[in-house]
Order: C-alpha cells, then structure tokens, then sequence
C-alpha cells in the first residue's frame, strides 16, 4: 500500500467521513507518533499500525478503543 514503509510520517489527522483504515495501511511506519481518528470511523483492519514502533498517543472514538486493541490494530506497539 501507498502508505507502509513511511517513516517521515510524524502524526495522521484524519478527517470526519472516514470509515475504514485497511489492513496493513499503516505497516512498518517507524516514524509515527500520533494518531488521531475521527468519529465516523467504524472498522481498522488488522495490523493497520503494525510496527510502527514510535507510536505513543492514539486518540480514537470511544466506541472503536476495545476494538481497536483486541484486534491488534497495533501489533508491536508499546502499550503505556
């Protein structure tokens, strides 16, 4: 995908009217820090942030956190 592989991507804002994140999408991004997701999200496939090792600060809507962590959205991320 367009978007793994990334590591000059610091932070991803994502705009209202989003509804999927891919799987993958985000793979290996080690550069990532922060991640912002609207509230018209309502499905992140696995492994979407997969390695992205510099991840720290995920804000998401309420209904997506449990989702979002028992899918392994995040595989091999830091969870603090």
């Amino acid at each position: 995908s367009a978007f793994r592989k990334c590591p000059g991507i610091k932070s991803l804002h994502f705009k209202e009217g989003l509804k999927t994140i891919g799987e993958g999408a985000f793979w290996k991004n080690t550069g990532l820090e922060t991640v912002v997701l609207p509230d018209s999200v309502d499905s992140v496939r696995y492994g979407a942030f997969l390695d992205c090792t510099s991840l720290a600060r995920v804000i998401a809507p309420k209904k997506m956190i449990k989702l979002l962590l028992d899918y392994k959205v995040f595989s091999k991320v830091s969870r603090n």
